[in-house]
């Protein structure tokens, strides 16, 4: 199979919501500072499939 013709393979990757990730994690942690609490709390952020063509 020549090269070439792997440059026509479509690209499928997961990601996830890095930027929410932080922003949640950053006002989590303020909180606590602020606040004092030692709770946890759980909190799912799906990822995303992106498929190229």
């Amino acid at each position: 199979m020549p090269e070439a013709a792997l440059d026509d393979l479509p690209l499928t990757w997961v990601t996830t919501p890095a930027r929410e990730m932080g922003k949640s994690l950053a006002d989590s942690m303020l909180r606590r500072l602020e606040e004092g609490t030692g709770e946890t709390r759980n909190q799912i952020m799906p990822p995303r499939l992106v498929t190229r063509k």
